[in-house]
């Protein structure tokens, strides 16, 4: 990671000085919605951050070893799989790809430690930044409810489509942990709850009236009560002091609406978990509320228990998760050191029975052994468990303070940690690395991450001396 220095006043301004904040609000807007246009707010930041270190060589100073070494340990280890591989020109070509990448935490993390407070960064960089990913995944969830309440059926092909659930894993645990924790008038949030879980309800009677009542008049009780609770919700001043966290509790209940009509059990499981971590260490309520929501909806909302009751039958049903699976164990046998970026299709040499659909082997853990070989899934956990306990530090040290900027750090660190959590979680049942929309999100929390923990450990090196 890249630990800036403070600039002098008769220095200019690079490019990526100028324009690096804007484009990380373009693509924080665009990352929900189309993966094209967040790739050209991605790349450029990327050129003009390669630019900066160029024009500034005494900004280039590494830090944060426990998350760049097994970084390159995995880099390292992928480009001889991908060498030694079965296809070695498409294993090569495919980590270049990838690699790249690879540099958006550290052009994000880069791009904050320029802040010279924690109340600066905050309210130059972090708070426009969450509320560009809530404004934007609050568009695609309100158009996810209206098409399925309305049967209206439309996937964009260009510029791009995402993984909704996916990000909708990594996003909720942040914006969660930032409502709970972040305010200082926490007793008043407890208004805020009942509020959401009305709202939630009623999105799910506005998509699926039939399926919890029958009667049809329940439809428009539902868009009627939606409305007036969100007019409550934003006149409540007194319960909820900041127009940004009354934004982001109201898209809450739509993200959650929406993650619920995705039906993916990956990310349910994913965000049911990381829900009860959030409750044990914050509110025992919370855990208890994430239990008592799960129950209700899986006992009233028939295609989520459907669902859920038929993992088995998907599971072990020809070409499904078990077949692919046992054939990365059998990858995994035969080549020890990996098969080369993207090279997972051969599997289908060894079971050509399998769907053309599925290129990998929908688990991260096993997707990653198959094509960087045993010593790279060691490199690749090793730098996730890293990335993780970056932001969990900075949570423990920004938890202590009282400073209004402090909670919201800790609150932030947390959610980041658990987001990546979840990340993980649901890569256990899909291969959600493999999504490049779901992994630009993933680096752009990494990059947040990494500020955020090298930022508490040089204030309490300070501290201390």
């Amino acid at each position: 990671m890249l630990e800036a220095s403070p600039d002098s006043p008769s220095e200019r301004q690079t490019l990526f000085e100028r324009w690096g904040a804007t484009l990380t609000r373009l693509y924080c807007f665009s990352a929900a919605l189309s993966i094209g246009l967040a790739q050209l707010a991605i790349y450029p930041l990327l050129l003009l951050w390669i630019l900066h270190l160029i024009q500034k060589p005494h900004e280039r100073k590494l830090t944060a070893p426990e998350f760049i070494i097994p970084l390159v340990l995995w880099i390292v280890t992928s480009l001889v799989a991908s060498i030694v591989g079965v296809d070695p020109l498409k294993g090569l070509e495919e980590l270049l790809k990838n690699g790249v990448l690879l540099l958006v935490p550290f052009a994000i993390c880069s791009l904050l430690q320029r802040a010279s407070s924690l109340s600066i960064l905050f309210k130059e960089h972090l708070v426009p930044l969450l509320m560009y990913l809530i404004l934007g995944h609050g568009v695609a969830s309100l158009h996810t409810v209206i098409a399925t309440a309305t049967n209206f059926v439309s996937k964009p092909t260009f510029p791009g489509p995402v993984t909704e659930s996916g990000q909708l894993a990594l996003t909720l645990p942040v914006i969660f942990s930032v409502i709970l924790i972040g305010s200082r008038y926490r007793p008043n949030l407890a208004r805020f709850l009942p509020v959401v879980a009305a709202l939630s309800v009623s999105l799910m009677l506005i998509v699926w009236p039939n399926v919890i009542c029958a009667a049809e008049w329940c439809r428009g009780v539902a868009i009627l009560c939606s409305i007036l609770l969100i007019g409550i919700l934003f006149q409540s001043r007194r319960a909820v002091p900041e127009w940004e966290l009354r934004l982001g509790m109201s898209a809450f209940a739509l993200l959650l609406a929406a993650f619920i009509i995705n039906l993916k059990r990956g990310p349910w499981f994913a965000v049911f978990f990381v829900a009860l971590i959030l409750g044990i260490l914050e509110s025992r309520r919370l855990a208890l509320a994430a239990l008592g929501v799960t129950a209700i909806v899986f006992a009233t909302v028939t295609p989520v228990r459907d669902r859920a009751l038929h993992f088995a039958d998907d599971f072990s049903i020809a070409g499904g998760r078990k077949s692919m699976w046992t054939l990365g164990a059998e990858l995994i046998q035969r080549y020890p050191l990996g098969i080369g970026t993207s090279n997972v299709r051969y599997m289908r040499e060894i079971d050509p029975t399998l769907p053309q659909t599925h290129r990998h082997m929908h688990n991260n853990l096993i997707n990653v052994a198959v094509e960087s070989g045993l010593l790279g899934l060691g490199a690749y956990i090793t730098w996730i468990v890293a990335a993780i306990r970056i932001p969990l530090r900075g949570y423990r040290r920004y938890r202590k303070l009282s400073e209004r900027e402090s909670q919201l750090a800790a609150a932030l660190c947390l959610g980041i940690s658990l987001s990546l959590i979840s990340w993980q979680l649901a890569g256990l049942v899909e291969y959600n690395f493999g999504d490049r929309e779901v992994r630009l999100l993933v680096f752009l929390f990494m990059g947040i991450g990494l500020a955020l923990g090298e930022r508490s450990r040089l204030d309490g090196e300070r501290e201390a001396q």
